[in-house]
């Protein structure tokens, strides 16, 4: 028997018996009732998920919900099940004779670089498929049940759910959706507040878009009221002001933290951004640090506190069609379907950097291990990699304050729900914004603009934007020479201004990084720090932290 390595210190276990133990995070829901692991529901999901098999998976997941991982070590095998969005990661290593399992990727020791998977990182900004950066070091999937022999160490995956919207479903009319969403909404909000007995306040990042706003919205209709919202930013910016206003009409109390470049550079000063960035980055995410500080603070004044429960609004968006377009739609074969993908997922833009890179070759194996239409391809990486991997890793930013979170839009049934609807109707999400004010949104509301109706409307009427518009680059790079740092409404381009002056200050020299990613970096090198993406610094500060601790 092969040795077995773990190392969970996020995960709760229950001991079965002298050859089964389980070990566990988050809350599932298994046959319509929440799982404490101590009622006698919870030992039939316990007796239903050790005797799992590869063909009893589908008819297991039918029955389960809820935000989970799990890990059941038996006598013989080791089984490893995520839930449906990969909220809690797991990693696990072959390492010669020794399996080595844990739900961070720093407890594996001696871990080489994977140049391939490195590169495919760096231009998009996450990991594909089970990969890291790291040789031999693999992840759990979204929706996915691991099986590995103790005896002969193989491997079997399959997933149990995949994120591809049925296709040629009829239309329905808007009063039938606004009555079918509310439905289910009120459902979602019911579990989730079943699911935290113990809750103080449900902590909102309210912005000024719309996923928030209907968060707040449910909670409001379900006649919560010990509810904190927040945002963020340069003072006065549109998104808190709306959000505001929102949380106004709501009674709702709100908080505001103003972003510094100073604030953000004491936080690098005292180690702690650093401490994060690993935390979060684990060879497969680049970590998110949009709403650190304003967690920072928020905790330093004690306006969220011990039991608080976060609530993002992810990601509603990309479930009604956010992400979804004509682009898509026109995809006549795989190799349309790889670039129009490559072109949404990563900094790369040209077709013939694509066609030679080891993210066209990620992504061309990981479609061929489906069976999908190429119109459905972006989608499905788009929730297997960047929803997973980047947008709900945020949530890396609560867990490393210390405090829970919960994803109502991840709900199985909500998910599938907008998986039924029609192409159209979801396509850029057009169906769902007209029906927003058309009976989901509660009046008061619903009388707010959204900050993308402010932008269009500004846009349009901007003679500064019609002028800028014209304006060459190269003259706009001057100009920015001239006029300094200009920081956007979020101040989010504040978050490396202070530690480096420019891109090579703050990751150090080219040579470092794989060579194939020299033709892209080489154009964000010598970037001021304040005008280069902030995700993408984030994603290769990370990067060359963990290459100065390797060489």
């Amino acid at each position: 028997m092969n040795e077995l390595n773990l190392n969970l210190l996020s995960f709760k276990s229950i001991k079965i018996d002298e050859k089964t133990e389980i070990y566990y995070r988050g809350i599932p829901f298994y046959d319509g009732q929440v799982i404490d692991f101590i009622s006698k529901n919870s030992q039939f999901f316990l007796r239903d998920l050790c005797i799992l098999t590869h063909e009893s998976v589908l008819e297991f997941s039918e029955k389960i919900k809820g935000s989970f991982t799990f890990l059941i070590v038996k006598e013989s095998s080791i089984i490893a099940l995520s839930d449906i969005i990969r909220t809690f990661p797991l990693f696990y290593k072959i390492n010669g004779s020794a399996i080595e399992i844990s739900d961070s990727i720093t407890n594996f020791k001696g871990c080489l670089i994977d140049e391939n998977k490195l590169s495919a990182f760096i231009t998009s900004g996450y990991s594909f498929g089970s990969s890291t950066i790291y040789k031999d070091v693999f992840g759990i999937q979204a929706a996915e049940i691991v099986f590995i022999s103790k005896i002969d160490l193989v491997i079997k995956s399959s997933r149990y759910f995949k994120f591809i919207p049925e296709k040629n479903t009829k239309a329905v009319d808007k009063e039938v959706f606004v009555a079918s969403f509310n439905a289910q909404m009120e459902k979602v909000i019911e579990a989730m507040i079943i699911s935290t007995p113990q809750v103080n306040n449900w902590i909102v990042p309210l912005s000024g878009g719309h996923d928030s706003r209907q968060i707040v919205n449910f909670l409001y209709k379900k006649g919560i009221k010990n509810v904190i919202c927040f945002s963020y930013g340069k003072p006065g910016n549109t998104q808190a002001k709306l959000s505001k206003q929102i949380a106004e009409a709501l009674n709702y109390e709100w908080h505001f933290i103003e972003y510094s470049e100073q604030k953000w550079n004491k936080l690098h000063k005292n180690g702690v951004i650093d401490h994060y960035i690993d935390f979060a980055f684990q060879g497969v995410s680049t970590p998110h640090l949009q709403d650190f500080l304003a967690i920072y603070e928020l905790k330093q004044l004690t306006i969220i506190t011990k039991n608080d429960v976060i609530i993002p609004g992810h990601t509603l968006d990309m479930l009604s069609g956010g992400h979804f377009s004509t682009l898509d739609q026109n995809c006549a074969n795989k190799v349309d379907s790889i670039l129009r993908t490559a072109k949404r997922h990563s900094k790369l833009y040209e077709n013939s950097l694509i066609l030679k890179s080891h993210l066209y070759e990620s992504l061309n194996e990981i479609y061929d291990e489906i069976l999908l239409e190429p119109s459905q391809f972006q989608e499905y990486i788009n929730w297997q990699e960047r929803q997973a991997k980047f947008i709900v890793n945020s949530c890396r930013v609560y867990e490393f304050f210390d405090f829970e979170f919960r994803l109502p839009f991840w709900d199985i049934d909500l998910v599938k729900f907008f998986m039924k609807l029609n192409a159209e109707q979801r396509k850029e999400r057009l169906f769902f914004k007209i029906s927003e004010r058309e009976g989901i949104l509660i009046p008061e509301l619903a009388a707010i603009p959204f900050e993308d109706e402010i932008i269009v409307k500004q846009t349009k009427q901007s003679f500064k934007n019609k002028i800028a518009s014209r304006i060459p680059n190269y003259i706009k790079a001057r100009m920015a020479k001239w006029l300094g740092k200009q920081y956007e409404a979020e101040s989010l381009n504040q978050i490396y201004a202070l530690k480096a002056d420019t891109v090579e200050g703050l990751i150090g020299s080219i040579n470092q990084f794989p060579k194939q990613t020299h033709p892209f970096l080489i154009t964000v090198l010598p970037r001021p720090t304040h005008r280069a993406d902030y995700h993408l610094l984030s994603g290769l500060y990370a990067v060359s932290r963990i290459l100065n601790k390797t060489k």
